[in-house]
């Protein structure tokens, strides 16, 4: 899987598998099955032309080749995606003084500072680097 850099959330939605039953069943009595769509946020931390990985719990965003942390993981089948779209910050609101790097991920350094010093930043379009 080719890595990606952190930076960009997505919102994917996707069709999963489910076991109907755990018992023997008679198959007359089988129902017609359904779809099962399911909806994953994270941050696209690995990719190829078959799956896709996806993260919501990161550590360490400044330095995240060397140190970063993750939790959550979620590989999906690219097969099974139905839409993938890239979510923006438009606006964030932390108590002032009280925001830290995990309540920031995905914004560049100087609006996290300007979030931190003042609590609230709107409109955030700039992209980490």
């Amino acid at each position: 899987m080719e890595t990606k850099k952190l930076g960009s959330l997505y919102l994917i939605e996707w069709v999963d598998s489910y076991s109907i039953n755990e018992g023997w069943e008679l198959i007359k009595d089988i129902e017609e099955p359904e779809l099962v769509v399911c909806h994953s946020v994270g941050y696209v931390l690995k990719e190829n032309n078959k799956n896709i990985m996806i993260v919501p719990h990161i550590s360490d965003t400044d330095n995240i080749e060397s140190l970063g942390a993750y939790r959550g993981a979620l590989v999906i089948p690219k097969v099974s995606i139905l839409n993938k779209k890239e979510l923006t910050v438009t606006s964030v609101v932390m108590p002032k003084g009280k925001a830290g790097i995990t309540d920031l991920v995905g914004l560049c350094p100087s609006c996290r500072e300007e979030i931190s010093r003042n609590g609230v930043f709107n409109n955030h379009n700039c992209k980490k680097p």
